[in-house]
């Protein structure tokens, strides 16, 4: 699968990039985001996580997810069952952005090496479980 982990060292595995092959299933998901604009994470629980996975992804969520479980009943050590968690819950969260289809078809042209229009960002706050920012329009200055 695309999203296979690869085996490094010490018999832990680290997760492959599980957004680089989700391009096409972000159509689905609607954004909730807070009053102050900052789209909401959800519940860091596997039944919350697969919950705001489109179908499509629940197979390979469950196939990773029970891996992980195994894994962890043999090895008596959770890493691996929290990477597998962190990488979809992040997934998760970064789904529920209203720009996120946009973000990821940027990415696609920058990583097949075509020009694309670029922006300046300040980042206001970052604390807790993630970062706020206000992007500032080319040429202007942050306060």
């Amino acid at each position: 699968s695309n999203h296979a982990s690869i085996e490094r060292g010490r018999g832990r595995h680290e997760p492959a990039d599980p957004i680089a092959h989700l391009a096409g299933y972000t159509a689905s998901m609607s954004a909730q985001a807070s009053p102050a604009g900052r789209v909401e994470p959800p519940a860091r629980t596997p039944a919350s996580v697969r919950a705001e996975l489109p179908e499509a992804l629940h197979a390979q969520f469950d196939t990773e997810y029970r891996a992980a479980l195994e894994e962890a009943k043999t090895t008596y050590q959770l890493d691996r069952l929290y990477e597998v968690m962190q990488a979809w819950w992040q997934l998760a969260w970064a789904r529920r952005s209203p720009t996120h289809e946009q973000a990821l078809a940027t990415g696609h042209q920058v990583l097949g090496g075509d020009q694309v229009e670029t922006f300046p960002s300040t980042w206001t706050r970052c604390a807790g479980s993630g970062c706020t920012g206000r992007v500032q329009p080319a040429g202007t200055r942050a306060d």
